[in-house]
């Protein structure tokens, strides 16, 4: 069963037509590092644009390590889970310090790296050099998990344990760059979350098909926590308060309006008792991997406001080029927000 495994991915693989994307092209282990990193938690089709841009502006590690935090989250600006692209920059700093500049092949330094561990290594690995790695990513865990019938609670220890070692167990010896990409391409294609089976390629071997049990145990999916937050715009002549958020937080280094938790919250803060609230947009959410964040962005006339930290009064063509997240964005974008400027 599980050499026929193997068979089958890479039959599949070299018979049916490929998604192609620049990062599958000159695999170079820096090339394949940036597009794994971007890959987490990210798909594919929505990685691509922000990859060309990226390998544009940083085609090697020294040119990523020389650059700042600012020029790096504005590139990623929109791509979302920001701590990505801080451990990025931070991790062609070392390499650049510690190797030259050279991007090191051994699995044991990669995963030293800040937001490298063990499965986006083998991928590194397996993928731009064929070096003889498992991977575990959340499309190959799918697949694993859905083709030997497991039935336990995916997220537990013991069952992603069990996860890696028939990772590894499963590795064919030839052909690892080709294995790897089609075991992460089929769990991206057709054993998603409401899975393809009638086209899938691994179906008439799957256990949980076989045994029609296709749904995942997963006792850790549970009800996001909301958190509810207040955006202060404030103008002055046609330009608006942005301020860089603290690493220690959501949006860390990204530039974003002024945020509190209530309007009580607000008051308290600024001190002051006349103020004027000039416009107020429409409720909105925007979903973290954790927790869901319901905002409400707010234009106040105030005379006074206390700066702290890095904080900046811009215009919004200026303001789009810095790194921030995409509500900010979309409000900076709005024709309400420009009409009330001009």
């Amino acid at each position: 069963m599980k050499k026929k495994f193997s068979n089958l991915i890479l039959h599949w693989y070299r018979n049916h037509k490929k998604r192609i994307f620049p990062w599958q092209k000159n695999k170079t282990l820096y090339r394949v590092w940036i597009s794994e990193i971007m890959l987490q938690q990210t798909r594919a089709i929505t990685v691509v644009p922000f990859y060309k841009k990226f390998i544009i502006y940083f085609p090697e590690v020294i040119q990523l390590a020389k650059s700042s935090e600012e020029e790096v989250l504005s590139l990623w600006s929109g791509l979302g889970y920001y701590r990505r692209a801080i451990n990025l920059l931070n991790s062609a700093k070392i390499i650049t310090s510690r190797y030259n500049g050279i991007f090191p092949n051994k699995f044991e330094i990669l995963v030293t790296l800040p937001g490298i561990g063990k499965s986006t290594a083998g991928a590194i690995l397996a993928i731009s050099q064929n070096q003889r790695y498992p991977i575990l990513d959340i499309n190959a865990k799918r697949v694993l998990y859905r083709f030997f019938g497991i039935k336990k609670n995916f997220s537990s220890s013991k069952i992603i344990k069990k996860l890696w070692n028939l990772s590894e167990e499963l590795l064919p010896y030839r052909y690892i760059s080709e294995y790897t990409q089609a075991l992460m391409d089929i769990g991206a294609i057709f054993c998603i979350s409401k899975p393809k089976c009638l086209s899938c390629p691994l179906n008439q071997d799957c256990l949980s098909k076989k045994r029609n049990i296709l749904s995942i145990k997963n006792y850790k999916n549970k009800k996001k926590k909301v958190r509810k937050v207040i955006f202060l715009i404030l103008k002055k002549d046609k330009r608006v308060l942005l301020i860089k958020r603290p690493k220690k937080n959501f949006w860390p280094g990204l530039y974003c309006f002024p945020i509190f938790n209530t309007y009580k919250n607000f008051k308290h803060f600024i001190n002051i008792k006349s103020y004027k609230i000039s416009f107020s947009f429409p409720l909105k959410k925007h979903k973290f991997s954790h927790f869901e964040l319901n905002y409400q962005a707010i234009i106040c006339n105030l005379k006074i406001f206390p700066l702290s930290g890095d904080a900046r009064f811009l215009e919004i063509k200026e303001a789009l080029k810095l790194g921030i997240p995409s509500p900010i964005k979309k409000i900076l974008s709005s024709q309400d927000l420009i009409n009330k400027l001009n």
